[in-house]
């Protein structure tokens, strides 16, 4: 059923949520016209391994997050170094960075926290044009709501 939503127009959130209610952790990526590209699965609940939902940020230089869900984290790309380097400081917060060599590419960050949709919405949705730090200061204040 799922590969049937490749290729189509990405509904809203909460129609992505009814879809993929019986999963524990999802993603849809999709491109600039809102079509989706990517659906990944999985039961495996750890951020780190080759199963995950997460992709490569090289992936992400051409299709967009549009919904995530971990059953143990929350989790958001970012393409700047800094908020990776302030962020994964942070109790609670991992990262999972990558290089080209010494250039960095981008990165996802995470946080330890369950049922948190609402949080995991709120992050997707920070402005990837402001300045690091108040894009910084913006997942702070949804980490700590």
């Amino acid at each position: 059923m799922l590969s049937l939503l490749i290729g189509s127009p990405c509904p809203a959130w909460e129609d992505i949520k009814d879809i993929m209610q019986d999963y524990p952790n999802a993603a849809v990526y999709i491109d600039g016209n809102d079509t989706i590209q990517l659906v990944k699965v999985t039961d495996v609940d750890e951020f780190y391994v080759t199963t995950s939902v997460l992709v490569s940020p090289r992936y992400l230089k051409t299709t967009k997050l549009k919904y995530i869900k971990l059953s143990k984290y929350v989790a958001f790309p970012s393409f700047d170094e800094k908020v990776i380097k302030k962020l994964k400081e942070l109790k609670s917060w991992h990262a999972i960075e990558y290089y080209e060599g010494d250039t960095f590419i981008g990165g996802w960050l995470l946080y330890d926290c369950r049922d948190c949709e609402r949080k995991q919405k709120m992050h997707l949705e920070v402005n990837v044009d402001l300045p690091t730090d108040e894009m910084i200061k913006r997942h702070i204040q949804i980490h700590d709501m």
